[in-house]
Order: structure tokens, then sequence, then C-alpha cells
């Protein structure tokens, strides 16, 4: 018994040393990258790109959710680099480097030109 207890204590120790030695510039958003490389949708060379990093709680209508569902869905599957900030938890702000797809930005604008933001009044 006092075998499995030293054990779990020693695992224990090990995974709360493991956990203290992150470092917070470790903790980065899926999508930026380290190195370059071409955009697994499109097939091309992605370029460098710096973005604003953004904190918060975004709210919105019933009518604006579900938009950013549809919005959400179509960048997974047709330009998933092509962002203009980054969201993160927390209370982190500043710039992140990501890397940007050209075909992805021409693929957003015209999702979003097919598909307008019924939250952003006309006129």
């Amino acid at each position: 018994m006092n075998s499995v207890v030293l054990a779990l204590v020693l695992m224990l120790a090990a995974f709360v040393a493991g956990c203290a030695s992150i470092d917070s510039g470790e903790l980065r958003p899926r999508f930026i990258a380290e190195t370059a490389r071409d955009c697994e949708i499109h097939h091309v060379p992605m370029y460098k790109k710096t973005v604003t990093v953004v904190h918060g709680l975004l709210v919105y209508s019933d009518q604006g959710e579900e938009y950013q569902r549809k919005l959400i869905r179509a960048q997974k599957r047709l330009f998933p680099h092509a962002e203009d900030d980054v969201f993160v938890g927390g209370d982190e702000t500043g710039e992140a480097e990501v890397f940007e797809c050209p075909e992805c930005r021409k693929a957003r604008g015209q999702w979003t030109i097919a598909h307008p933001n019924p939250e952003l009044k006309k006129g």
C-alpha cells in the first residue's frame, strides 16, 4: 500500500512541476504557426502577418450568434488562414504573428459578400 501512495505522490509532484514550468508564451492559439508552410486548403505558400490580440467576451443577438456559427463553420472548411485578429482568454493583449493564405483571404471576402452579417446595418 505504501508503494502505491508513494507512486501517486511522485506522479502528482511531477505533474505539478511540469505545469509550473509552462511559459505563457508557449500557450498560443492553435492557428499561430511557428514555421512557414503551405495552406492545407489552397496548397499555396502563406506569409507572416501581424494581428491584434483581443481578449474578452463577445456577445451577439440570436441572429448574430447564428451568423457567427455559420462563419466559423465556413472558416474551418474554406478559409482557415484569413484572420484579422486573435481572440484569447484572460487579459492578454498586444500583437501576434500568424500565417495568412492569400487564397483564404479571397475566399473569406467572397463568403462575406455572399453572406452579409445581419447585425451590420446598411447605409
